[in-house]
């Protein structure tokens, strides 16, 4: 049969702003880097009360967290010391040298195995803290919403910043990192 004829119809679409497009593009990046700064700030104010939600839950937990820090704190001391000393000599070389690697080795195998009784009294805190963990990332969801609305922005400018925010939230927690706050310098 005879060729069928396609019509083809072909639409050119833009996106035009409203007001001075220099300032108003400025003015949403603006607001863009204020709501990713909200949204950081929520986060770490989100991590700190996990994190204590959880320790508070278990005493066991509490009381090796608390040596922990504890440990962590000598181990620093210790490190100090050491430095202080070297600089003092301005040689790797030292005569007291030994103890300080001493010390710092016992330290640092003392927080190892304080780390491994963490992370078998973690599991049953966070078992133990589960409605209040809840609530908390309950109370983080509707934080992130309040600041995506409080932000003056376009819908689609929003979202990718939650997209990102999202993205990042997660890497960091996988990674046990935490969101970093941007300098606004007018770049995208």
């Amino acid at each position: 049969g005879p060729a069928a004829m396609k019509q083809i119809t072909i639409r050119k679409l833009g996106a035009r702003l409203l007001g001075d497009s220099e300032s108003t593009i400025l003015q949403s990046m603006r607001q863009q880097n204020r709501l990713w700064n909200k949204l950081v700030e929520i986060e770490r104010a989100n991590s700190e009360a996990y994190r204590q939600i959880v320790t508070d839950s278990d005493a066991e937990l509490a009381a090796i967290t608390k040596e922990h820090q504890a440990v962590e704190e000598q181990l620093e001391e210790v490190r100090i010391a050491r430095n202080r000393a070297r600089a003092a000599k301005r040689a790797k070389a030292l005569d007291n040298a030994p103890d300080y690697a001493a010390a710092i080795k016992t330290l640092a195998a003392r927080l190892k195995d304080l780390r491994v009784g963490m992370k078998a009294c973690r599991a049953r805190a966070k078992e133990a803290a589960a409605p209040r963990l809840q609530q908390l990332e309950e109370g983080r969801r509707a934080a992130v919403e309040a600041a995506a609305q409080e932000a003056d922005l376009w819908w689609a400018h929003s979202e990718l910043v939650l997209g990102a925010y999202d993205v990042a939230r997660v890497r960091a927690l996988k990674t046990n990192g935490t969101l970093r706050f941007r300098r606004f310098e007018g770049e995208g």
